[in-house]
């Protein structure tokens, strides 16, 4: 389901001036500006955005359809507050005696964070992350009515939940953004930028309710999406995930640029690394992206439809942050890689996404290091599903197609085959023995081993023989650690499992959940020759 199947209104607040701001960008409901003082505009994250001066905010008047009640529910928006002396409301649906819901920025705590009834009177809170003055944030609420919670995220991170069973309080109320004041000017009321304020609704299940590759996909690694998130609109062709906003679509189209590509590594240790091919390091978004003069890449060669786009970077692992041993453990392997176009000269005028991606093939030549970059188009050229097999198609012991957690009542635990052992003697770095081990010869061919001390710490090779020589476990693995490997190194040894009928029931118990057709007749019965008839 996409991102415009469940969207009930969506205002992007961010139009230019002499246009009206406060005007529904899609479903009708268009706002007023409350006790006939004027919201401004500035530039915000996107472009132009709703400029608050703690004087005046956004309304609209009774709208029960922008009440919650037991259905699904999602409210989005990005804000920036310049000062705050109070705790001003980013947007609810609430009013001085009858409340539903609300998204705020304390003053006292300085968190993001939320309110709502189940009732209309008695309030609950739901506390955020701390957020600082002058930085734009992204804020998600949302209500899930089959699992009865009502949840909060900020820029893509942490979601902060509570149970909350028959629904959130809706009445014939207002709808206000940006602030709240039926009392007196001032009160409540935001003095920053508000844009790009979406909502989803539907019935319990019906997908009023994003999914977390939506709200990343909004968020779009801190430049935001804005309607029509690159989907069909009105039978137009759809665009792609790729955002500009007004100044930089201005800037692009000018005769003098000021432009440099920035590349984000996020690794899967959770590692995040920024490189740009500028003279200086730029800072956005919470991220550092260090100059390296040597970065360049090959003609980013970009195909329509499922064709695959791939580009070689040239001296991006130079850096001194990217440590030759980290390379060679294997860290960056699978890497989400993130190539971006900025004006180095006004960095808020946001990013334009190029490619996104994983880290391939790393080769080495001349001393200088080339990673391949493949599109996320990459996986689609994968081949999924399975086909019928004598063995087990399950790709690591105890993953969850071998061990589905709560399906079966004996799924199996992987940590019942788990041993914790030192490395007591050692002939290579490919092969090493482990005292204290009484499990029989084979018992780990196939398994694993994972250091958790030493040079090798946190890396794991298969483990290729077993042999139980003396009361210890001499291993010699498939492929040599990248480190010496040194007696006193602890590791983690896992079973092994040859993918057979016979292991799978014999050593863990776990034919149930076996993924092979032992009995199934393979190709060899299909062309083999029948017996000649009798007499």
């Amino acid at each position: 389901m996409g991102l415009l199947d469940t969207l009930l209104v969506y205002w992007k607040l961010r139009e230019g001036p002499g246009i009206d701001r406060y005007d529904a960008t899609c479903g009708g409901k268009d706002l007023v500006e409350d006790r006939s003082l004027t919201v401004g505009h500035r530039k915000g994250l996107l472009g132009y955005a709703a400029d608050f001066d703690t004087t005046a905010e956004l309304l609209r008047e009774g709208d029960t359809d922008l009440g919650i009640g037991d259905n699904d529910f999602t409210l989005a928006l990005w804000f920036q507050a310049d000062s705050h002396t109070n705790t001003p409301r980013l947007a609810g649906f609430w009013d001085s005696l009858v409340y539903g819901y609300n998204l705020l920025f304390n003053w006292t705590d300085h968190k993001i964070g939320c309110q709502y009834t189940s009732n209309g009177a008695d309030i609950i809170n739901l506390a955020g992350p701390v957020a600082t003055d002058g930085v734009p944030y992204f804020v998600v609420f949302w209500h899930d009515a089959v699992a009865n919670t009502v949840n909060l995220q900020v820029n893509n991170g942490t979601i902060y939940s509570q149970a909350l069973a028959g629904g959130i309080y809706t009445a014939d109320l207002p709808f206000r953004i940006g602030g709240y004041s039926p009392a007196e000017p001032g009160y409540n009321i935001l003095n920053g930028w508000i844009s790009d304020v979406g909502i989803w609704k539907s019935a319990p299940g019906g997908g009023g309710v994003l999914t977390a590759d939506q709200r990343a996909a909004l968020y779009n690694d801190g430049f935001g999406l804005s309607y029509p998130f690159g989907e069909h609109v009105d039978g137009c062709c759809p665009g792609v995930l790729r955002t500009l906003s007004a100044e930089m679509t201005t800037h692009l189209a000018g005769e003098s640029l000021t432009i440099a590509v920035c590349v984000k590594v996020e690794r899967t240790d959770g590692t995040i690394l920024g490189f740009t091919t500028h003279d200086r390091d730029l800072t956005f978004s919470g991220t550092t992206y260090e100059a390296l003069s040597a970065v360049e890449a090959t003609a980013l060669r970009q195909e329509l439809g499922t064709g695959i786009d791939n580009l070689d970077v040239f001296g991006l692992l130079q850096s001194d942050a990217v440590a030759e041993t980290d390379l060679l453990a294997g860290r960056y392997d699978g890497a989400d890689i993130t190539l971006m176009l900025v004006n180095w000269d006004s960095l808020s005028d946001g990013a334009v996404t190029l490619l996104k991606g994983t880290l391939g093939e790393i080769t080495i030549q001349d001393g200088k290091y080339t990673a391949e970059v493949r599109s996320q188009m990459q996986r689609l050229a994968q081949q999924i599903g399975d086909l019928t097999s004598p063995t087990c198609r399950v790709k690591a012991l105890g993953d969850s197609q071998c061990a589905p957690g709560g399906l079966f009542a004996d799924a199996k635990d992987i940590t019942d085959y788990q041993f914790a052992r030192t490395v007591t003697d050692v002939d290579s770095d490919r092969q090493f023995t482990f005292g204290a081990s009484a499990e029989a010869s084979g018992y780990f061919d196939y398994g694993k081993v994972t250091f958790t001390s030493g040079l090798n710490n946190g890396l794991s090779r298969e483990i290729k023989v077993h042999t139980l020589v003396g009361g210890e476990a001499l291993l010699k693995m498939q492929e040599a650690f990248p480190f010496t490997v040194q007696v006193g190194d602890t590791a983690t040894l896992e079973a092994g499992c040859n993918r057979t009928f016979d292991i799978c029931k014999s050593r863990f118990a776990n034919v149930i959940n076996m993924r092979a057709e032992p009995y199934v007749p393979g190709t060899d019965k299909l062309i083999r020759r029948g017996r000649p008839p009798s007499g």
